[in-house]
């Protein structure tokens, strides 16, 4: 998993539905705006999830299958988990803005429904997912700058060369003096031909 990456456990008739999640997330002073028609329980639904928040487009990826399809070679989070958790909430962001959009929306579910969450291999109870949630968002908040892209940053724009100030001054002497010494050459040559030439028989 990365920092970015969470995964919530919750019994699937508890999952909330989108509308329930909008009013929670307004009580925190953020408006959420997801795709017509779509709820948390679609199994249909795989990856990017477009959320406009607060009128600028977002999202994060989502997905939600059963929670027997869940890897877990050390058996610890199921031992944790509450006995009707089903499902599992899969959740993936792609940098700040995605993060806190994905965070708010993640804070609603366990705040509507207890689902407990696990990130970075640590098992949080819905309090301490909340806080968690909290304490992310403070964290963006305090820092507005974006998140690091992973694609590779383009080349900035290379400044066109600038040619020095005497560039054509220095091109206009030169060009003078080529025809000065064209000029000497043809005088040289038209002198030594008229008086130096062999007399004709």
């Amino acid at each position: 998993m990365t920092t970015s990456s969470t995964t919530l456990f919750v019994a699937h008739g508890k999952v909330p539905s989108i509308a329930n999640v909008r009013e929670n997330a307004m009580r925190i002073g953020y408006r959420l705006d997801f795709p017509e028609g779509f709820e948390l329980t679609d199994k249909e639904h795989s990856l990017w999830l477009p959320v406009v928040i607060d009128g600028t487009e977002s999202g994060f990826d989502y997905g939600i299958f059963p929670i027997s399809e869940f890897s877990d070679p050390l058996g610890e989070t199921m031992a944790a988990l509450a006995a009707d958790a089903d499902s599992a909430l899969d959740f993936g962001a792609r940098g700040q803005q995605s993060l806190k959009t994905m965070t708010i929306v993640q804070r609603a579910i366990c705040d509507l429904s207890g689902a407990q969450g696990l990130w970075e291999g640590e098992f949080l109870s819905a309090d301490e997912m909340i806080e968690f949630s909290d304490a992310t968002l403070a964290a963006i908040g305090s820092d507005p700058q974006p998140a690091s892209d992973p694609r590779p940053a383009l080349e900035p724009a290379r400044p066109a060369s600038r040619l020095p100030d005497d560039y054509f001054k220095n091109i206009g002497k030169t060009l003078l003096l080529t025809v000065v010494l064209a000029a000497l050459a043809w005088m040289f040559i038209y002198v030594m031909g008229t008086y130096f030439a062999p007399e004709g028989t």
